[in-house]
């Protein structure tokens, strides 16, 4: 027998430990390379709360900041020698700061002043991505394109926006500014394919992750902070109603839905942990946010939302807050606050006897209004089935806003686009069904219960007006919906970064 061969009895030898990465478990693995993780976590993290205050910062004192505009431009030149530099070292870093940024473009558009329009912080940020994403391919010889379940659908819908909007420009004769607004509303749909394809770790979708539910906190303080310090107190709802991160109240109140849930699922994961019951006061903060714009989509949808969240972990509790809510709503309103119900009374009147259900005579003004637009939208639908009457021809043909965004597409964009932008968020929220029924990895499972509560929100908050048409509102959802469909590819491919419960995996640090 050879020297070694066998161990001391009764003192187990360690097994040796090769150097140099992991092998790993399948050809294929190797996708997620670890010099994407070559910062420590507390870096990153302090990275993204230094971002997200920082713009937050530029936007909060009561007088705007003026700066010079060729030091502005100067700024801006140095900013993006760092960020290109920081593709090739740090491609995820640069990711971290569009992510960062994007949901601040509306009161930060970065443009530099006027000068050369297109020269703005997300043309920048989104040309650098995507330089960083071909080098990859180019210089690293890794894969740069790994598709996933909903590309084909997505990629169909952008062509058919694209042929609304050609039908729009020649037969409707619209303006050329509506190629500002197609490109708007296409830009996050572009950013679902770059974060599939580019995010490559759990670590990353972590950061992601929580930059994501930072930013929602952040949010909120500053729409509070504009509720009470800036607007203060009116005689009219409507005067007090805050615009907040977005610019615009309905859709802040949208924010708030789709993003709020990234904030409530880790407590509802990790209930026992100190750090999580920071999460509640986050949440209600967000809520009460949500209730400054005082609008009654967005009350309805954050609260159908909320619960829907809450009832994929604990059902009986969503039960028992739904009934509550229900007892308070119907028989003690005044128990609520007026920016919770203010804009809910008086919103049915009488009405002449016969009238149906649907009468505007029914209704107050602005409900009325939107009943009126939807009936008179349909026999331009029926006319158009196909190809819609033209993308950005809504509002000239029905001279008002289509206040149901799954109604504006099929009128402009005709019915099966509708029916494929249906199909994409129905392959979205099985994707996030089944992480967070299956994945075995925490940060995995928080993502899929997130975002299938995310997608409940956007089904909810468009039935009252077209909540994902903006890119400072919809880049997060795409994004976090293309880091849903990766991670859902890679589980089901065995990959061991994201494996499935009953999967053989390396172990979960333990938490400190």
């Amino acid at each position: 027998m050879k020297i070694g061969s066998s161990p001391t009895p009764g003192k187990p030898r360690p097994s040796p430990r090769p150097p140099g990465p992991r092998t790993p478990a399948r050809p294929g693995a190797t996708d997620a390379p670890a010099a994407e993780e070559s910062w420590r976590p507390f870096w990153l993290y302090l990275t993204i709360g230094g971002i997200v205050l920082f713009l937050a910062a530029i936007e909060l004192p009561y007088d705007p900041v003026v700066i010079p505009q060729p030091l502005l431009v100067s700024l801006g030149l140095l900013s993006l020698i760092v960020v290109v530099f920081l593709a090739f070292e740090n491609f995820f870093l640069v990711q971290l700061i569009l992510v960062c940024y994007l949901p601040f473009s509306a009161l930060l558009p970065g443009d530099f002043g006027g000068f050369l329009k297109a020269f703005n912080l997300t043309n920048i940020l989104t040309v650098v991505i995507v330089v960083g994403w071909l080098a990859r391919g180019g210089f690293r010889g890794e894969r740069i394109y790994r598709p996933t379940r909903a590309d084909a659908l997505l990629a169909v819908f952008c062509a058919l926006a694209s042929v609304s909007l050609v039908r729009g420009l020649v037969e409707a004769q619209m303006s050329a500014h509506v190629l500002d607004t197609l490109k708007r509303y296409l830009t996050p749909f572009f950013y679902f394919y770059v974060f599939a394809n580019n995010v490559r770790t759990r670590r990353e979708i972590q950061y992601i992750y929580a930059a994501t539910a930072f930013i929602c906190v952040v949010a909120a303080g500053m729409a509070l902070k504009e509720s009470y310090l800036d607007i203060g107190y009116f005689s009219r709802l409507d005067a007090m109603r805050v615009r907040g991160i977005t610019m615009q109240p309905n859709d802040t109140a949208a924010f708030f839905t789709y993003y709020t849930p990234f904030v409530v699922v880790p407590f509802l994961h990790r209930p026992r942990r100190a750090l999580t019951w920071m999460l509640p006061v986050a949440t209600f903060a967000c809520f009460w946010a949500m209730t400054r714009t005082f609008s009654r989509g967005g009350i309805i949808a954050f609260a159908v939302t909320l619960l829907a969240t809450i009832a994929l972990r604990r059902w009986r509790a969503a039960v028992a807050i739904a009934l509550l809510l229900a007892v308070l709503l119907f028989a003690f309103p005044q128990t609520l606050p007026e920016s919770v119900v203010g804009r809910f009374q008086g919103l049915i009147r009488s009405a002449p006897r016969g009238a149906d259900l649907l009468d505007p005579r029914r209704l107050e003004p602005s409900a009325a209004r939107r009943i009126r637009i939807w009936k008179r939208a349909l026999p331009h639908m029926a006319r158009n089935p196909l190809l819609g009457i033209g993308y950005g021809h809504f509002g000239h043909t029905m001279r008002g806003d289509a206040h149901n965004g799954f109604i504006l597409i099929a009128a402009e964009m005709g019915f099966p686009a509708l029916f494929i932008y249906l199909g994409v968020l129905v392959l979205l929220a099985r994707a996030a069904w089944r992480l967070r029924a299956r994945a075995a990895r925490p940060i995995l499972r928080w993502l899929g219960h997130a975002y299938l509560a995310a997608v409940v929100g956007v089904v909810v908050a468009n039935q009252f007006g077209s909540r994902l048409n903006s890119q400072e509102l919809s880049s997060l959802f795409w994004i976090l919906g293309g880091l849903t469909m990766m991670a859902d590819r890679e589980m089901r491919r065995g990959n061991p970064e994201f494996s499935a419960r009953g999967e053989s995996s390396a172990p979960e640090p333990a938490p400190t």
